[in-house]
């Protein structure tokens, strides 16, 4: 007999965030799925519930179906303002026919999701004749083991120029089996009075499942088996993990009943979902000459029951989730969250100097004095190089991603997994800052909090920068931390020239008004607890948010500093830069623009190194405010000194007797400061992001070495790894 499986695959969108959309305008969600592979066999829309209360809406215009590319359309919304948000609250159901019964557990399942656009202009009373345009897609990936049951959430993003979240679940089961009526028709000489199996073995040969097809038959009723008892568990455990009674009893058929019987080799009760599904990858398409005779009508009766059970246990589902969508979500949505660390671990090498800094910091200076010495006395020895050994570490892993595997019980976002080896890979130093204990109790000074939380995020550009040159980075932010408020620094765009003094004053009063005016709403709304003022700095942004940290209208604020996340900026200066062509362009840069930051970076504002402007700021207590200190770094950018971004020795400072002592003292007055324990609990953090630049060719930015430093700006995959990774740096 020939048999044909239904997968069906319910997608729930829940809701819409509109972080940064460059547009206002009509936009709608177009839904597709298909086997991966198979192009010509798509999944049809098979059922759509719209659940109430979606909140108001300019539109008339309902949810669509297009049966000529079977697809499925949402309702049309509006967007008129960033951070909108806009419930969709919709459940869209595809059932996915396969006849190749042996693929069912290696074919996986796309969906795939577009976003459409329709100018503003457009009447609202129209809108489902309204043509809208494609702006941008993506697909999530139900990998062939989770087929038979899955329960996920997956934040659907497109792409950085329509920086969106839509929540997504996906749900999933074995349905039914389908059989043709070329089904072999058993003889009446074969059975009894009474309808009963005779017994003679050569009669039930010719209708026992005894060639290759009808054996994965069997195989694919363990497979439904196994779907109903995966479904039957998961909905105990949601309705556990969210504390609802679930409510659905579905009885065993004796069938069924007997065909279990009949399978002692292959186990299938269990209430423990991992032991089912690797039940399932175990299943032999080839004969097992262990289990018992089974005729095909008992096996086609036990499938039409067995595929009854399943349905009423689909339907009840689907009318729990109905009652219960918004706590099924967050549920899911918090598994989601603790499964990044390993779902994202590929990408994330973390180096074994993850050690806790102890003892005396003064042994950090003793210890840089002895490196120099020895370097001078031996300059044969192999010099340890941080660049080249994050470098190889990262091509290493690079060159097996391909190979690799993610959790293949996961949904997969093919934004991320459709190419793993194209994404930046992140090597990671991360240590913990010991507490300072106070008083003989040994607690831990620190002020509780009562009232709200305000928390403030200041984004400063760089050189010759735009004030929404970091916005990647605050969309980011703001899916971890949505109440958060930010500044996007304006007040030193086109003029990032001037002197490093005025530059950090400027923005210290950008900052101290902005704080004060969130202070006031804050106190109308009621007592204001606590104060988290985070600063992000791009280049020469780090260099100017030091600057006004030093300045006195910041003082009243410093108490509240938290993360300060650096991104490829100069702390040190360009004293040791390696780059010829850009060390050109700065000597340009002093010469004709009279660039004083410039001068200040080079150490030629002042005769003596340890008068000019970066020397003292290294001096300065800015650092050591910070709870959490991240320097990312990159060892392609040739921009900025990757020892300067990660405030380290290098090797032409070994060398340099004359300014090369002046230089230690710079790194080690700041990560005195990093690394300085306190009455709170601080993290320092070393990060170089490893780009894939190698596709993009030479251009003039891989000429002159500024690839990886705009790559920062306009790549958005390493700062997911990163802040989903250590969400208590951006909370």
């Amino acid at each position: 007999m020939s048999a044909e499986s239904v997968i069906e695959v319910a997608v729930y969108m829940h809701k819409f965030h509109n972080l940064d959309l460059f547009q206002q305008g009509w936009y709608r969600i177009k839904v597709t799925s298909r086997w991966e592979g198979l192009e010509d066999s798509p999944g049809f829309p098979s059922r759509v519930v719209q659940y109430e209360d979606v909140g108001p809406d300019d539109s008339t215009a309902i949810w669509q179906i297009n049966d000529a590319d079977k697809s499925f359309c949402s309702r049309p919304f509006r967007i008129k303002y960033a951070r909108q948000d806009i419930f969709l609250a919709v459940m869209i159901s595809f059932n996915l026919f396969l006849r190749s019964v042996e693929k069912l557990l290696i074919n996986a399942v796309l969906i795939r999701f577009e976003l459409l656009y329709a100018p503003i202009a457009v009447l609202s009373t129209n809108m489902n004749a309204v043509k809208f345009l494609f702006c941008a897609e993506n697909e999530l990936r139900v990998p062939p083991k989770t087929l038979l049951g899955i329960h996920a959430y997956c934040p659907l993003h497109f792409d950085t120029w329509h920086m969106v979240l839509v929540d997504v679940t996906v749900h999933s089961v074995l349905l039914k089996v389908n059989f043709s009526t070329s089904m072999v028709e058993t003889k009446a000489s074969d059975w009894d009075a009474v309808g009963k199996e005779i017994v003679n073995p050569e009669a039930v040969g010719s209708q026992c499942v005894g060639s290759e097809a009808e054996t994965s038959n069997v195989a694919l009723w363990k497979a439904l088996y196994a779907s109903r008892n995966i479904l039957k568990h998961e909905l105990e455990a949601l309705g556990s993990a969210i504390q609802q009674h679930v409510g659905i009893e579905v009885a065993e058929h004796l069938t069924v009943t007997s065909l279990v019987t009949k399978l002692p080799a292959y186990s299938l009760e269990s209430n423990d979902l991992w032991h089912l599904m690797t039940n399932v990858e175990m299943m032999h398409w080839k004969k097992d000459d262990s289990r018992q005779v089974i005729s095909k009508n008992e096996l086609l009766v036990a499938f039409q029951d067995l595929g009854n059970e399943v349905s009423a246990l689909w339907n009840g589902f689907l009318k729990f989730h109905r009652s219960n969508r918004s706590p099924v979500w967050e549920y899911l949505r918090g598994v989601w969250t603790e499964e990044r660390n390993e779902e994202w671990s590929m990408w994330l090498i973390h180096s074994n100097a993850d050690v806790q800094v102890n003892g005396n910091l003064d042994n950090l200076g003793r210890e840089n004095a002895c490196h120099m010495e020895s370097t001078r006395q031996f300059p044969s020895k192999n010099y340890y190089d941080p660049a080249v050994m994050s470098s190889s570490q990262a091509e290493l892993r690079r060159k097996t991603l391909e190979e690799m595997k993610g959790n293949s019980r996961a949904l997969q976002d093919m934004n991320i997994f459709g190419n793993p080896s194209q994404l930046p890979i992140l090597y990671v130093e991360h240590r913990a800052v010991p507490c300072e204990r106070s008083g003989p109790d040994g607690l831990l000074a620190r002020a509780p909090d009562h009232g709200r939380v305000l928390r403030v995020v200041v984004f400063v550009h760089g050189f010759q920068g735009h004030h929404l040159d970091l916005r990647l980075v605050r969309n980011h932010w703001l899916l971890i931390d949505p109440t958060m408020e930010y500044l996007m620094s304006e007040t030193n765009e086109d003029r990032t020239t001037s002197d490093f003094r005025e530059l950090g004053k400027r923005l210290a009063e950008e900052v101290s008004a902005f704080l004060k005016s969130k202070f006031n709403a804050f106190f109308k709304g009621g007592a204001l607890g606590n104060c988290r003022l985070s600063f992000v700095g791009h280049s020469i942004g780090n260099i100017i948010i030091r600057a006004a940290l030093t300045d006195i209208v910041m003082e009243p604020f410093l108490q509240y500093l938290y993360t300060f996340l650096s991104i490829s900026g100069p702390h040190l200066g360009y004293l040791y830069s390696s780059n010829a062509l850009f060390n050109s362009g700065l000597w340009l840069l002093k010469k004709f623009k009279a660039s004083a930051c410039m001068h200040q970076l080079t150490f030629t504002d002042q005769t003596d190194i340890q008068d000019c402007y970066l020397f003292k700021l290294s001096q300065m207590k800015t650092f050591e405010y910070f709870h959490h200190v991240l320097l990312l770094s990159s060892p392609q950018d040739r921009y900025v000194p990757y020892h300067s971004s990660r405030i380290e020795s290098c090797q032409a400072a070994t060398h340099d007797l004359r300014r090369g002592p002046s230089f230690m003292t710079m790194v080690h007055s700041c990560l005195h400061q990093i690394l300085k324990p306190a009455t709170v609990d601080r993290s320092f953090m070393r990060c170089d992001v490893n780009f894939n630049i190698s596709a993009q060719g030479r251009t003039l930015n891989s000429l002159i070495g500024r690839t990886a430093h705009i790559e920062f700006l306009e790549s958005d995959a390493f700062l997911r790894f990163l802040m989903w990774t250590f969400p208590k740096f951006f909370s």
